[in-house]
């Protein structure tokens, strides 16, 4: 009855309009070689960040610039775009399932941004190493979604109190996305026309005597592991902060500070309900989207989210969708524990509620909300590091992640920004490579 993998998001629309996603400025990077002779920029990990970077570099990078992107995960993700969809079924009393609604937001729920203009003092300031103009620019990226109607803003008041939730009122703006977040990541990553490489794992990155960027990793497929090998003029790093410490050798005292950033680990479960549960699900959410059950007590289930409310399927016959997030620390083995903390919630059986129960997912993050990012940490390395993305000295490798500055779309927004500016210097400073092959597989010769 139930699955345990993630499933094909190919019903999602891919949407290509003319939002800001799709624009060109006016000014472009430019390059002293021959247009015949591109360069290659390799970004490791497609989520938010890396995703941001691809398109960025794109929109800002000079023409014919290769653009590739490796991701250990099998669709473009992270935190902010795990997404999980409920196939169709045949539904008990008569339910539908058109497998166009049937989707939660399994990490992040909701994109957050600075709302400059609002008149708050500090809205569209420079502070938390990200500086005004990037934060501007994060704003119409997302007002840009808005008007395509990708984005919908979330009434404050619907959202849990939770204290890693931003809510200060007019300074930040909380959105969904009426397709899931991930929607976000495949549509930026479709728009840079990046060469997207899924189940591949970087585990070793070098800057060779030549001026090329050598990447070493395994693919993950059919026949088993296989090793591969790419080299590029610029590599970005966009990974957590953990990660990237494995993958790169940095200086002492960067890799020692670096890995002082913190994160938490929690645990969520996607739960898919028979619809006949609409009516008691809605009358315990009260017209909420969260409901946060561990403000006064320390209990395992932290928060509970009602994916319906991000795309209004309220109709009779919709499917019932909910996430639990567990408490930090708390790791939830199977959906026992949140089918528990639904039925007092709900104030229905535990036996009932796993009678009604179509489908679930859990997700043990290990890396989960930072708790310190960088600005926390007592260092020198402040000195060297004037914007949200780190060139590794002596290199054409960059740190790029909202562990730099702070976890949000904002944070990853300003990290990419800052990374693709550096990546462009780098570009402009180095000739291209002029050989016709960089990459090598062990199984086949098709990289």
């Amino acid at each position: 009855m139930f699955r345990k993998s993630l499933l094909d998001f190919s019903w999602l629309p891919w949407a290509v309009g003319g939002s800001l996603c799709n624009r060109r400025p006016a000014t472009r990077a430019t390059c002293d070689c021959e247009e015949s002779e591109r360069q290659r920029v390799l970004v490791v990990g497609a989520g938010l960040t890396g995703c941001l970077v691809s398109n960025l570099l794109r929109r800002q990078g000079p023409p014919g610039l290769e653009i590739e992107v490796w991701e250990r995960a099998t669709y473009p993700s992270g935190r902010f775009g795990a997404t999980f969809s409920f196939e169709k079924k045949p539904l008990r009393n008569g339910g539908r399932s058109d497998g166009t609604g049937n989707w939660v937001d399994l990490g992040a729920q909701v994109l957050s941004a600075v709302e400059v203009g609002s008149g708050h003092p500090n809205a569209g300031a420079t502070g938390h190493n990200v500086s005004a103009s990037d934060v501007a620019a994060c704003w119409r990226e997302v007002q840009g979604m808005v008007d395509e109607g990708l984005l919908e803003r979330v009434p404050e008041e619907m959202l849990a109190e939770t204290e890693e939730r931003m809510k200060y009122e007019g300074l930040w703006a909380h959105f969904w996305c009426r397709w899931g977040l991930g929607y976000l990541l495949r549509r930026y990553i479709s728009q840079a026309s990046a060469h997207l490489r899924l189940g591949v794992r970087a585990e070793a990155i070098a800057f060779e005597r030549g001026g090329q960027v050598t990447v070493r990793g395994s693919a993950r497929g059919c026949g088993g592991a296989s090793s591969m090998q790419a080299q590029a003029d610029v590599v970005i790093l966009a990974v957590p902060a953990p990660d990237a410490v494995k993958v790169v050798q940095l200086p002492r005292h960067v890799a020692n500070t670096i890995s002082g950033i913190e994160y938490d680990s929690r645990t969520a479960v996607a739960i898919f309900f028979d619809p006949v549960l609409q009516e008691p699900v809605a009358r315990a959410f009260q017209g909420l989207a969260e409901v946060s059950l561990d403000i006064h007590s320390k209990e395992e289930v932290h928060l509970v989210s009602w994916q319906n409310a991000k795309d209004k399927s309220f109709a009779h016959g919709d499917i019932v969708r909910l996430v639990v997030h567990s408490a930090e620390g708390v790791s939830l083995n199977g959906p026992g524990p949140a089918l528990e903390a639904l039925s007092v919630m709900l104030g229905l059986s535990a036996a009932l509620l796993e009678h009604l129960l179509l489908d679930w997912k859990v997700v043990d993050w290990k890396v989960c909300q930072m708790v310190r990012p960088f600005e926390s940490l007592q260092t020198d390395l402040e000195l060297e590091l004037s914007e949200p993305a780190l060139r590794v000295s002596g290199s054409p490798i960059i740190l790029a992640g909202d562990y730099w500055c702070q976890s949000s779309f904002l944070g990853c927004f300003c990290s990419a920004s800052a990374a693709v500016r550096q990546a462009l210097a780098s570009l402009r400073r180095c000739p291209p490579e002029t050989s016709s092959r960089r990459n090598t597989c062990s199984t086949d010769g098709h990289l």
